[in-house]
């Protein structure tokens, strides 16, 4: 009878680590799958902050590309007022 009892505690001795190791794989199961969850959801985050930002810059660089034009425009514009102011006082000058 004694050969049954140390069975009998084997065999719960190895349930109990049997049901703890399973314990313990599924909560490193529910871990990982957190962990998986939790990078998808920053990788979204950061792919979807990206994708704003490039719009931003592109919206930038347009805008930039406009005021260029601009000042080439007033600078143009600014250069043929100064030659038309100065050409009469150039030609005064020269008959002088």
């Amino acid at each position: 009878m004694f050969i049954f009892d140390v069975l009998d505690r084997n065999e719960q001795l190895y349930t109990n680590n049997m049901e703890a190791l399973s314990a313990k794989y599924q909560s490193v199961e529910d871990t990982v799958h957190h962990n998986e969850s939790e990078h998808a959801r920053a990788i979204d985050q950061l792919t979807f902050e990206l994708q704003a930002s490039q719009a931003s810059m592109m919206e930038i660089e347009e805008e930039c590309g406009k005021l260029r034009s601009q000042s080439k425009q007033l600078m143009e514009t600014l250069n043929e007022e100064v030659v038309n102011t100065l050409k009469p006082l150039l030609i005064l000058l020269l008959l002088v």
